[in-house]
Parts: structure tokens; C-alpha cells; sequence
């Protein structure tokens, strides 16, 4: 839900992003988090899709945190994990500058490429 009135949020407190890169960082932090209690496949994908939706507001540092957490998702056997890191590694790709990106092509490569093959074997 935040994800869909992000921007009528940001819009109300003065482009201030309502403190967007907060919750942003709570999300990396809770449900991203590679170290933290594996938590519901729902939630992990409505995390990333909440990264997708609000790509422009990402930091260097969270939008390197969700691209680590979209190779993984990728990869993932889970569809609503996977469905939202392809939904996230979209719209990161079209707001990211290459610096950012580069650490974490070899990873998306990868993720992308699991996904095609999982998605050839299904047909």
C-alpha cells in the first residue's frame, strides 16, 4: 500500500519523501535481510515490489541493499519472491547509474538467467 501512494505522500509533505529512505532502510533491515529470521515468501516480494515502486528515492547504499536482495529473489522457488525482484531489478535499472549496478550484474545475470529456465521448464 505505501508503495502505491508514495507519491501522493510525497507530494502532501513538500517533497520531503515522508521519510521514505526510513522505511525503506526498516525494510532492508527486517524483511531483506539475509541474516535475519527467513520470514513469509509474501512479504519478501511485496518488500521488493515496495523497492520497485519507490526506486527513485533509493540511496546508493539501499538501492545496492535491494540489488543484493533481487539476486537472490530471482533465484528464488518462491513465486512472490520472484515475481517481486523482477518486478524490483526493472525499475532499478532504469533510475540506477552503472557504479551502482556493477557489483551486482554477475548476481542479476544469474538470477535472470534461473528464472528464464525455470519458466522453459514449466512450459
Amino acid at each position: 500500500a505505501v508503495g502505491e501512494v508514495q507519491e501522493v505522500l510525497s507530494d502532501v509533505a513538500g517533497g520531503e519523501s515522508f521519510r521514505v529512505t526510513a522505511l525503506l532502510d526498516l525494510v532492508l533491515s527486517q524483511e531483506l535481510n539475509p541474516e535475519a529470521t527467513p520470514k513469509q515468501p509474501f512479504l519478501v516480494g511485496r518488500a521488493l515490489t515496495l523497492g520497485a515502486k519507490c526506486a527513485e528515492s533509493l540511496t546508493s547504499e539501499q538501492a545496492g541493499a535491494f540489488l543484493a536482495a533481487v539476486g537472490g529473489g530471482l533465484a528464488s522457488e518462491q513465486a512472490p519472491v520472484a515475481a517481486g525482484a523482477l518486478q524490483c531489478v526493472h525499475a532499478l535499472l532504469q533510475e540506477l547509474r552503472t557504479t551502482v549496478l556493477q557489483p551486482h550484474v554477475q548476481t542479476l545475470y544469474t538470477g535472470l538467467g534461473a528464472l528464464v529456465e525455470a519458466a522453459h521448464e514449466e512450459q
